[in-house]
């Protein structure tokens, strides 16, 4: 095999290895978790963000995070759940 077609075959590896990840209860919890530390806490800076871009951002968080964890739900109810 030449050093291309090892590339490939470990490019196609983490491929199906992300997809089995991505299927796992685990994953979308773990997921959800990192949203709410992203989202916006007292004291943060905020440099130029107004109020209302603040909030806007902390519902986008807050909404990813609740949609990770209903893909979690999900992925408990599925074959795939670890």
């Amino acid at each position: 095999m030449s050093v291309a077609d090892y590339r490939l075959a470990d490019t196609v590896t983490r491929a199906i290895q992300d997809a089995v990840l991505e299927g796992t209860r685990r994953y979308w919890l773990r997921r959800a978790d990192q949203l709410e530390e992203c989202r916006p806490q007292p004291g943060d800076f905020v440099g130029l963000a107004s109020a209302e871009e603040i909030a806007a951002t902390d519902a986008r968080l807050a909404e990813a995070a609740r949609l990770c964890r209903h893909r979690a739900s999900l992925a408990a109810e599925s074959w795939c759940a670890p």
